[in-house]
């Protein structure tokens, strides 16, 4: 979808920014974690920038079941900035934030 979109901004010659929606959770953006299909979206997305012309510089993610315990809270945001430093310039939204726990 993203592609496709990307390619019609372009033929159409907008300079609109194209956004990604946010992933469900922040382990997604950087990991496999359970979810294989869903997983290592910075590296999916930003690994393949050069084809897409029009996606802007950030990644949004929710923080559903990342805070709790607080050693899990900075972890795993000690591992998603990380992942963002791997890629020159690239900001993070946080889209939604909501302690909730397993």
């Amino acid at each position: 979808l993203t592609k496709m979109l990307d390619r019609g901004i372009d033929e159409s010659g907008m300079s609109t920014k194209i956004v990604l929606g946010e992933a469900a959770d922040l382990r997604w953006l950087y990991s496999n974690y359970n979810k294989s299909e869903r997983g290592n979206q910075i590296d999916f997305f930003f690994d393949e920038k050069k084809e897409l012309k029009h996606l802007d510089n950030t990644i949004t993610g929710h923080s559903y079941f990342t805070t709790w315990p607080v050693d899990s809270l900075i972890g795993i945001r000690k591992k998603l900035k990380h992942k963002l430093n791997e890629y020159q310039g690239l900001d993070y939204w946080q889209s939604e934030f909501c302690i909730l726990e397993k």
